[in-house]
Order: structure tokens, then C-alpha cells, then sequence
């Protein structure tokens, strides 16, 4: 091969280095906003479960309270 044609195989290689980077650029803000997404989705499902935990909580702790009987008259 010519060093002509090599310096355009040289320059095809980054022009399609460059695409292929550009394609990857893509793809990690992709997958940034789907992590934002699961990150956001995880905070949702924690704040559920503190609130189901704190439910619980407070059913068990009015069960084992002794709970005062009506007079009788």
C-alpha cells in the first residue's frame, strides 16, 4: 500500500473511532437516566417500607398494651 493510501486508512480508522464514540457517548447518558430512574425508584420503595415498618410498630406495640375493661355497674 501507498503511504498515501495508508494515511487514508489512518484517517477512515478515526473517523470511524470517532462514530463508534459518539454511538458509546450515547449510550452511557442512556444509562445514566435509567439509573437516575432506579435511584429515584429505590428512594420511592424505602420511604414505602420505613412507612409499612412504622405501621407495624405501632399495631404491635397498641397489642401488647394492656387495654383497660369497661366498669361494670
Amino acid at each position: 500500500m501507498s503511504g498515501l493510501g495508508e494515511a487514508f486508512a489512518a484517517l477512515k480508522n478515526i473517523a470511524l473511532l470517532h462514530e463508534r464514540v459518539a454511538v458509546l457517548r450515547n449510550d452511557v447518558e442512556a444509562l445514566n437516566g435509567n439509573v437516575a430512574g432506579l435511584r429515584d425508584y429505590a428512594v420511592s420503595i424505602d420511604n414505602r417500607l420505613a412507612r409499612l415498618e412504622g405501621f407495624i410498630e405501632g399495631a404491635t406495640a397498641a397489642s401488647t398494651r394492656r387495654q383497660r375493661e369497661i366498669p361494670k355497674k
